[in-house]
């Protein structure tokens, strides 16, 4: 049985290349980000005598370079505000529906009033089952990690599944 080396990654962008900093010490680079993974699995592999296909990239963070850092955190947290805001919307929209319905409409003048088919009348007035529901917190974050911040993405696909989902 082979033992994986799990390796944590941060990108930065310098010039035509990125600079790929290992976390523990260490640093390689390659000319694109779908290049990291094979790039710092050589290196691993190399530097600490592990077969090649025994080491598990993560990439924790991506500077995109000069005067960009700020722009894609202030992109992240537009979007983490925008998921904020549509589950608001939903949980407003369930609750009108489930209003609706025990005022007396039926499920079809209810997809009427709210401009929705008859079968999402039907999972808006739904009883939410424990898996249905959202994963964001009131401090706004979600799945445990804070709102903004990316989730840890691998690279490429040769060597497995995603180890944690993406941004």
């Amino acid at each position: 049985m082979t033992l994986t080396m799990d390796v944590e990654v941060r990108a930065v962008r310098e010039g035509r290349w990125w600079v790929l900093h290992l976390a523990g010490g260490g640093t390689t680079q390659a000319r694109t980000l779908t290049q990291v993974e094979s790039m710092v699995a050589d290196y691993v592999s190399l530097t600490h005598d592990v077969p090649l296909d025994a080491v598990s990239v993560t990439i924790t963070d991506i500077d995109p370079g000069p005067g960009l850092a700020q722009a894609l955190t202030a992109a992240r947290e537009a979007q983490a505000d925008a998921m904020r805001a549509q589950e608001r919307a939903a949980s407003r929209v369930r609750a009108l529906a489930r209003t609706l319905l025990e005022r007396g409409l039926s499920g079809a003048e209810i997809a009427i009033v709210l401009g929705v088919s008859k079968q999402r009348v039907s999972q808006l007035i739904a009883v939410p089952t424990p898996t249905s529901v959202s994963t964001a917190s009131v401090d706004g974050s979600v799945d445990g990690r804070a709102a903004g911040r990316p989730r840890p993405t691998r690279t490429g696909t040769s060597r497995g599944a995603l180890t944690s989902g993406s941004a």
